[in-house]
């Protein structure tokens, strides 16, 4: 069983990734840095990690998939906008929905998570 603070170093590299690359995007919501981001937020990256150790191979059309039903049994609903309060968000929709921008945004966040997942388990015990 890989230790809790692999599992959060990775979700954090890939939350922070996902920041990065939301600033340069014009339209999108930036999340709050890790420290701050919500519980929601932190769960979601985390469950991605979860499943990216049992699947190496998985795809970002996947990774999303796994996001939206998350999100989805937290409460989330598909919306306009990204809104804690209201819990909605413009990215709850199957992957061939999202505009490319996104796409390419969660493919690099998964190629974050597996970059540093495959740095983590190298390590020596």
């Amino acid at each position: 069983m890989i230790e809790t603070w692999k599992i959060d170093a990775c979700a954090h590299a890939a939350h922070e990734a996902n920041r990065a690359y939301s600033r340069t995007m014009p339209s999108g919501p930036v999340a709050p840095a890790w420290d701050t981001a919500t519980n929601a937020d932190r769960a979601a990256v985390r469950q991605t990690i979860y499943h990216l150790l049992a699947n190496r191979s998985m795809t970002a059309a996947e990774s999303h998939e796994i996001w939206v039903s998350t999100m989805t049994s937290l409460g989330w609903k598909r919306g306009k906008t990204k809104d804690y309060k209201a819990k909605t968000h413009p990215c709850l929709v199957a992957w061939d929905q999202l505009d490319f921008e996104t796409q390419a945004k969660d493919v690099l966040v998964l190629k974050t998570a597996k970059a540093m997942l495959d740095a983590i388990l190298s390590q020596p015990e």
